[in-house]
């Protein structure tokens, strides 16, 4: 295959006209089409005519270039004769090549196709030429036969992915649409029990860093493939089932699959016994998430509110995300949120965005990128929430709308006239339920999904400010969607992820007719701290405790994992000093007031530039061995008193034993250096005799300050508390 090398000479045509073309050589010569390539066709066709004086040889190969900068050619064997030749090359899946790399092309991506032609090199220098282009003819129809590329072995593990990929032929017009082309693999367990694992359409790929984004490398011809992750040991049976547009189902039987090992089943999942919180492996072993937002690798607001002393994160992609990771886990760290959005991973846009291809068409790019993610976070310990939709897609008229290039938009094509159809209109929830079978296809046997996050922030769509925030009474809309999200996740991922969406601000947006519906798992919020501003609460300490126990609207009522994917500052309000008490301080919050997990700084830049890692160190530090759940595991209120000023205590008690913390509240109120504590008690209230241990934590550094020994009589029992600044944590045990 011919590297193009300059192209020097272009000439537009109109399909069906002759031109000269003055041949360039030694240079390479491209004769463009006028016009896009038409979505049907089936192929496209050069008409030359070389004068029979002419000398020296020509070379031809057809062009198709994309809207996303990529090159793909089909040369004509041999070299060009004397005289008039029509020269036709079929737009399928064969013969086409990447220049360079030369991977070959995927026909479902005419869509993208933006100029198309042919080129000419050879000898026959200043020769001139007669070139006619045109195209014509249908794209294939349904797929007649199936081609195995690559079956996994017949043996594996407990834990670890199984993958099989095939190609249909023809390739369908449109991979994505399940009414075009769908397949799914069919496994019967040595139990007995069947589950469906849906076929996605694939491009293989590796990436490069180029310095300031990462960049793909097609590697091998586009297949769908299918993900199994095996849970029990023995013979698995697994088929493929597959159908065809107006056409019925058909099936073929793989090879089986020998497994070995344990049995496994490590997801997270609501824990069984005690549903505050999270566990995985079977219940056996609690999860208590600790981590940042990492929503993408760089976000614009940082250097909004913190510009004098912020620079932008260069978006390297994978290698960007690479970096935050290995940070994160070096301290502790196990878990994280990232969004698929439209400047992220998104997998949907608007087809004029570099990557996209519009509604009902997926960024093969950005899946890739996803999967690699996933691995590098697993591989790390990390644990991923993946937020699948975000409020300014849908959000006409703001400083944070993304309506205007929403792919649902009618302006853009799309099936929406007004931005809150989302939820009602039909071609609407049939495209995002496509969408999901696409992502439980490809990623539901990761252990590194924590939930299928159907919203951030939904109570600021166009729809939730009206319905959660104002008084319409489309709520049953709303709520309804929601449900019908939550059944078709049931349906479509085996592996029983959960399922979670999310409200803005604080937990006071949180609607009760959402979170108490019984799909929907986990309960997210933002812990945001401005007071007036949906809260009264003048501390954090305050809205971290009101979000459980508010007797009107706190969310501990519901018996549901809560906790906040976003927090930090407050809305218009991110003082550094703010900043820096509330990052310092949010973890062990949310510990003793009973989340079900630590929340989730926003301000990741802010973070890992300056190098603020050490409270992630803290407070996994302070949790290592413990387990928060159990029927008689509760928030305690305490006192504690100190002679330099107020302090707020509280604690999570579990039967014979209590997590302690207490903080300074003039330095969480007022963000002032914080004043030394030397002579500070805590009143445990009544407590029963016998020997107990008092271990005393250093909240900042994560270390141990002392362990004292007691002897209790009986009654009330008061503490001395070793000297401390800002604030300070305890384990109370009894042997």
């Amino acid at each position: 295959m011919r590297v193009l090398g300059v192209l020097l000479l272009a000439a537009a045509l109109a399909a069906g006209e002759w031109r000269d073309i003055h041949l360039a050589t030694p240079l390479t010569t491209k004769v463009r089409a006028a016009g896009v390539l038409p979505g049907q066709a089936g192929w496209v066709m050069a008409e030359i005519e070389i004068p029979e004086a002419a000398d020296g040889q020509i070379g031809c190969a057809a062009f198709l270039a994309d809207r996303h900068g990529r090159w793909f050619q089909r040369q004509h064997p041999g070299v060009l004769r004397q005289g008039q030749q029509r020269l036709v090359f079929p737009v399928d899946a064969a013969g086409w090549r990447a220049e360079p790399g030369g991977a070959a092309w995927d026909p479902s991506g005419r869509n993208a196709i933006v100029s198309w032609g042919v080129v000419l090199w050879g000898t026959a220098s200043g020769r001139t030429l007669r070139v006619r282009l045109s195209s014509g003819g249908n794209s294939p129809g349904p797929a007649t036969r199936m081609l195995v590329v690559s079956s996994a072995p017949l043996v594996g593990r407990t834990g670890e992915r199984s993958e099989s990929t095939f190609r249909p032929e023809p390739w369908p017009a449109n991979p994505f649409d399940p009414r075009v082309f769908r397949a799914d693999l069919v496994v019967t367990a040595p139990d007995g029990t069947e589950s469906r694992h849906p076929a996605c359409a694939d491009q293989p790929m590796r990436f490069s860093d180029r310095g300031d984004r990462d960049e793909r490398h097609d590697s091998a011809a586009s297949r769908f493939l299918v993900r199994f992750r095996p849970r029990q040991p023995g013979v698995h049976q697994r088929r493929l089932v597959w159908s065809v547009e107006n056409g019925g189902e058909r099936s073929c039987a793989l090879p089986e699959l020998q497994v070995s090992g344990q049995p496994w089943d490590d997801y997270v999942r609501v824990d069984a016994a005690d549903p505050r919180f999270l566990s995985c492996a079977g219940g056996s072993r609690p999860w208590w998430p600790v981590g940042l937002n990492l929503q993408s690798v760089t976000d614009p607001r940082t250097r909004e509110e913190h510009g004098s002393i912020m620079r932008a994160t260069p978006d390297r992609g994978v290698f960007s995300y690479d970096a935050y990771l290995a940070r994160l886990a070096a301290v502790g760290g196990d878990a994280a949120e990232i969004w698929l959005c439209s400047w992220n991973v998104g997998l949907e846009w608007d087809a004029r965005w570099r990557g996209y291809e519009g509604l009902g068409r997926y960024n093969l790019f950005n899946a890739n990128r996803l999967d690699a993610i996933l691995d590098n976070a697993w591989s790390r310990g990390i644990r991923l929430v993946l937020n699948l939709n975000n409020h300014g897609q849908f959000l006409p008229g703001s400083k944070e709308s993304e309506w205007e290039s929403n792919p649902y938009n009618s302006d853009n094509g799309g099936p929406l006239s007004e931005s809150d159809a989302v939820f009602s209109d039909q071609v609407a929830r049939q495209a995002m339920s496509d969408l999901r079978r696409y992502l439980a296809g490809r990623y539901a046997d990761h252990p590194g999904v924590v939930t299928w996050k159907l919203w951030s922030e939904v109570d600021l769509t166009s729809l939730g400010i009206k319905v959660i925030r104002g008084h319409d009474r489309r709520m049953p809309l709303l709520a309804g969607w929601h449900s019908e999200a939550a059944a078709d996740w049931r349906r479509l991922d085996p592996y029983g992820h959960p399922v979670s969406t999310h409200f803005a601000t604080t937990y006071r947006n949180a609607d009760p007719e959402i979170v108490s519906l019984p799909g929907i798992d986990l309960i997210l919020v933002d812990a945001y701290h401005k007071r007036g501003t949906y809260t009264e609460a003048d501390s954090l300490a305050g809205l971290m405790t009101e979000t459980i126990f508010d007797r009107r609207m706190g969310l501990g009522r519901h018996r549901k994992p809560v906790f906040a994917t976003e927090y930090g500052g407050g809305w218009q309000d991110s003082r550094l000093g703010k900043l820096q008490v509330e990052h310092a301080t949010g973890a062990w919050l949310a510990l003793v007031c009973g989340h079900a997990g630590a929340p989730m700084l926003w301000w990741r830049e802010w973070v890992d530039q300056f190098g603020y890692w050490q409270p992630y160190r803290a407070i996994r530090a302070f949790l290592a061995g413990e387990d928060l759940r159990g029927p008689e595991a509760r928030s305690l209120a305490l006192t504690a008193t100190s002679p330099a000023g107020p302090l707020w205590a509280r604690v999570w008690a579990r039967p014979g034993r209590m997590l302690a913390y207490i903080q300074c509240r003039t330095w969480t109120t007022t963000y002032a250096p914080p004043s030394e504590h030397a002579a500070a008690q805590l009143n445990c209230g009544t407590v029963r005799a016998g020997p107990m241990a008092v271990a005393w934590w250093d909240a900042d550094s994560g270390q141990v300050l002392r362990t004292d020994r007691i002897e209790h009589a009986g009654g009330p029992l008061i503490l001395p508390v070793p000297s401390f600044r800002g604030h300070i944590a305890a384990k109370l045990t009894r042997p």
